[in-house]
């Protein structure tokens, strides 16, 4: 995170999350609820802990917990928490365009920098 500008970093992880996520796809499914599952599995594979999701009007609330690092006491944690959040917003676009998401449409993290949940929003 150091040797780039905050975007470019933000840029780079999203596109390793985007590499993940290809890498590891989730099958079709008719549900949210369906999904909320097979998407917990994969995180589960992977040890990344785990996510919720709420469908709203326009977007689907999307609330990841036990994230590799969390709670961390190192004065890097901050730079952890935000690469993290990044590889995710790029892990969640490609996993939910897969389940017929829009291709113009991403997961956006929603920055808490004080909370223990990364919350993302996925939508218009």
């Amino acid at each position: 995170m150091a040797n780039f500008q905050v975007e470019e970093a933000r840029g780079f992880f999203r596109q390793i999350g985007i590499r993940v996520s290809q890498e590891s796809a989730l099958p079709t499914v008719a549900t949210v609820q369906e999904l909320e599952q097979v998407l917990n599995a994969t995180l589960a594979e992977l040890d990344w802990g785990y996510a919720t999701l709420t469908v709203r009007e326009g977007d689907i609330a999307i609330r990841h917990r036990a994230w590799p690092g969390q709670g961390l006491d190192h004065p890097a944690a901050g730079a952890w928490r935000r690469a993290f959040a990044a590889l995710l917003e790029g892990v969640y676009t490609v996993w939910l365009q897969q389940q017929g998401g829009r291709a113009d449409m991403a997961a956006k993290h929603n920055d808490d920098p004080s909370g223990d949940v990364l919350e993302f929003s996925y939508g218009i």
